[in-house]
């Protein structure tokens, strides 16, 4: 891939000074892969006892589900995004030669560069309060620099997808490497469990979630967005998973419930994630005052414990599935773990509809 190139791509980390184009060849053996022990084979023993390799899978089948599956998707996703690279770097390079070009670098110049304009004082003036958390005091006058040098990468990035996505329509590109076989989890969706998404949604995502949990919160301006970006195409179901440590992820998760009795559930998921420091008998009280909800029906039902047992019953759903951390997404029985990009997810759920 070219140099110039490769700084469009990969926009805001930086070029260095090249590399070598013909870079050593070293030779790695791959060691052979070792097959597991047959099921009665004793794999641990003692003075009076012995452990088999049977017993310990069933310790620890879910955990290696999950890690298979997310090998199957990581293994998909580098051929994947490897192909795409052999194929855009071909077409780049024939489209160069079509237009008697010198290479790549002026093709680019030509289709990237020269078409975005450089950002003006009112573009960076506007995206100083976007990043002014991140700049950590600096001035509008001294970032201005480099705020622009940064608009107009991204500027030029979003046009090299657009070039590249033209090249590929026009030679008709297809990708034909094979969708891993994953496993799936068939789980229950209860009554109880709050929905997001018509119940005929061709995807259904079942979070596993709690209110101490900072990837909960990290990882919800993504939920939001693929909400925005599938409509009617995606059903989103949250399940309560409070963690141990966390005291006040029980108290908040019955505060949702509380609040969803008068249709305000969603209303306060995302107050409570959103002051996860913030969560003492107090705060919850004072919560459902501001969502403005019936406040003698709310206070009686954050003390009943009618919604404990429900909460109860996710938590074991969660460990039957073998989750250990949140959040913990399902898609459409695939287990996804953790605060994963937009695109990942996206990239799953685009196969689950058959894009």
């Amino acid at each position: 891939m070219p140099l110039r190139l490769s700084c469009l791509v990969l926009v805001l980390v930086g070029c260095g000074e090249g590399y070598s184009t013909t870079p050593p060849q070293v030779e790695i053996s791959a060691p052979p892969v070792q097959s597991d022990p047959g099921p009665d084979e004793v794999v641990a023993s003692w003075s009076g006892g012995q452990i088999t390799w049977a017993e310990l899978s069933s310790q620890v089948a879910d955990h290696i589900r999950t890690l298979e599956i997310e090998y199957r998707l990581n293994r998909y996703e580098v051929a994947t995004q490897a192909l795409s690279s052999l194929v855009d770097d071909a077409l780049l390079e024939e489209e160069a030669r079509r237009r008697k070009m010198s290479g790549v670098d002026e093709l680019l110049v030509a289709e990237v560069e020269a078409r975005v304009q450089m950002p003006t004082d009112a573009e960076v003036a506007a995206f100083y309060p976007v990043v002014e958390r991140r700049l950590e005091g600096v001035s509008l006058e001294v970032a201005a620099p480099y705020l622009r040098m940064e608009l107009l990468q991204r500027a030029q990035a979003e046009r090299y997808a657009v070039f590249i996505e033209e090249l590929r329509s026009k030679a008709g590109v297809e990708l034909a490497i094979p969708y891993p076989d994953l496993p799936r989890a068939d789980i229950p969706i209860e009554d109880h469990d709050p929905v997001l998404g018509p119940a005929d949604a061709a995807v259904t995502i079942v979070q596993f979630a709690e209110y101490q949990c900072y990837f909960c919160q990290k990882v919800q301006p993504t939920v939001d967005q693929l909400m925005e970006a599938y409509p009617g195409e995606v059903r989103m179901v949250l399940k309560d998973f409070p963690l141990s440590g966390h005291g006040r992820a029980i108290p908040a998760a019955v505060a949702a419930h509380c609040a969803g009795e008068q249709g305000n559930y969603w209303q306060m998921y995302d107050v409570l994630l959103s002051n996860q420091q913030a969560l003492g008998d107090a705060d919850l009280v004072r919560y459902g005052q501001e969502l403005g909800i019936d406040e003698q029906r709310y206070r009686a039902c954050l003390t009943d414990g009618r919604h404990e047992a429900s909460i109860y019953d996710d938590m074991a759903v969660a460990r039957q599935l073998g989750v250990q951390a949140t959040p913990t997404f399902f898609i459409n029985g695939v287990v996804f773990p953790g605060a994963q990009p937009y695109e990942r997810f996206a990239s799953l759920i685009d196969r689950e509809l058959g894009r």
